[in-house]
């Protein structure tokens, strides 16, 4: 959108008449825009405004601790859990790499945490979705054979293949728990649109937050003095998914 824009100015800039009032407003549009892009990516490269705007995304719910013996306790609401969801984050088409190293970064930290919770609740179901491009195995197939070759019993484990977004993937959870509680295991910047949308929706889901990009949760005065473009990343992320609470 930032470089979008960027262009849209330059061209302004560029193309604008020479003389005129009209060619006076094109021109400082077109240098306005310049200015608002330039100082969008100097902010959102800065270490410490990325921190605070992921914290408070992710801080939003607490991760499901260790389970002592790999036991989830009786008094927990995650224990009365007959399924765990897992929500798809893609998979990348490539027979030369192993089923777990087809899926990417965030799709393996929720998978890894969902086959943490469906072992320690020896009753429930691990239920992997996503769909895929035709004539390759879905997002959900994968996380299958992932999940199976980290030893987890293919037996215990349902597959939505032809689901296309967080909204799908909770509709279908839906038809099989009904208004039984869902453990919902996804990216911790995720987990509040996710949330959001099992309140609409009316499911009873447990929040197992996984994949933490602000990994300290700690906002020091010295990261509002550091930038890295890779802050970028985290800032498109927060936009991808405030955009998305807003047509939840």
């Amino acid at each position: 959108m930032v470089l979008l824009l960027a262009l849209s100015g330059a061209l302004l800039l560029r193309f604008a008449v020479k003389t005129g009032r009209f060619a006076r407003i094109v021109r400082t549009f077109g240098r306005v825009c310049l200015a608002f892009c330039f100082l969008a990516l100097f902010f959102f490269s800065n270490t410490g405004v990325n921190t605070l705007m992921m914290l408070r995304r992710e801080r939003a719910y607490a991760a499901q601790p260790d389970f002592a013996a790999g036991v989830v306790p009786a008094s927990s609401r995650l224990a009365r859990c007959g399924y765990v969801l897992v929500l798809g984050g893609g998979s990348e088409a490539s027979e030369k790499r192993s089923a777990l190293q087809r899926l990417p970064g965030v799709a393996q930290s929720r998978l890894f945490e969902g086959v943490r919770i469906a072992r320690a609740l020896p009753a429930s179901c691990l239920v992997v979705s996503g769909g895929g491009m035709p004539g390759f195995p879905s997002a959900a197939r994968e996380s299958e054979d992932a999940a199976v070759s980290l030893g987890f019993p293919r037996g215990r484990i349902l597959r939505f293949d032809r689901t296309l977004d967080t909204r799908d993937e909770i509709k279908a959870v839906k038809s099989l728990a009904g208004g039984a509680p869902v453990a919902l295991v996804t990216s911790a910047f995720h987990l509040p649109r996710a949330m959001k949308l099992c309140a609409e929706l009316g499911v009873d889901a447990v929040p197992c937050p996984a994949g933490y990009i602000v990994s300290s949760g700690v906002l020091s005065a010295w990261d509002f003095l550091t930038w890295n473009p890779a802050n970028l990343y985290s800032s498109s992320i927060w936009f991808h998914e405030f955009l998305g609470s807003l047509f939840a």
